[in-house]
């Protein structure tokens, strides 16, 4: 008896027009399925573990001492105007997130508290345990003369701030 008049001429019609698959081509596609699946689970966990260990490297990391200075002198007088002097507002950095860089901003506060000045700035790739890193600015004339200040800021965090005169 010929093989194939055994078969359902529904069901050969069904397997010629499938390519010859059959059904054991369901469990390599299920395979294949869960591998996909698999690494794309594997993947967004390493992620989150990446973001929550950054996120906790943030909140340790610790400010060793903050300094502004003009002309390379720790600033212990009033800064001028008129001079048009750039003023360094420095800070450490204790144990920072290694590996990446960090993003950072300075804000200067004119004496009635409004922000008038933004840096903003990503560093290199953080590869010490103390990281030293700074802003600078320069004054005009027509800036404000009184006490001002001066934050750095790592995302809403205030690392750093220093009060000045300006005269």
């Amino acid at each position: 008896m010929d093989r194939k008049s055994d078969i359902d001429p529904l069901e050969r019609a069904r397997r010629e027009a499938g390519g010859g698959f059959t059904q054991r081509a369901r469990p390599e596609r299920a395979a294949i399925v869960f591998v996909l699946g698999a690494a794309v689970a594997l993947a967004l966990g390493a992620f989150g573990w990446r973001y929550y260990a950054r996120r906790n490297a943030l909140t340790r990391m610790q400010v060793a001492g903050a300094e502004l200075s003009m002309g390379g002198v720790p600033l212990t007088f009033a800064a001028t105007r008129e001079a048009g002097d750039e003023l360094l507002f420095e800070v450490v950095l204790l144990e920072p997130p290694r590996g990446s860089s960090l993003e950072l901003g300075c804000e200067w506060l004119s004496p009635g508290g409004e922000i008038r000045y933004r840096n903003h700035w990503q560093t290199k790739e953080v590869d010490k345990n103390r990281w030293p890193t700074h802003c600078r600015h320069h004054f005009s004339p027509t800036d404000v003369a009184g006490n001002w200040s001066v934050r750095m800021l790592s995302g809403e965090r205030v690392l750093g701030q220093r009060q000045f005169q300006l005269r």
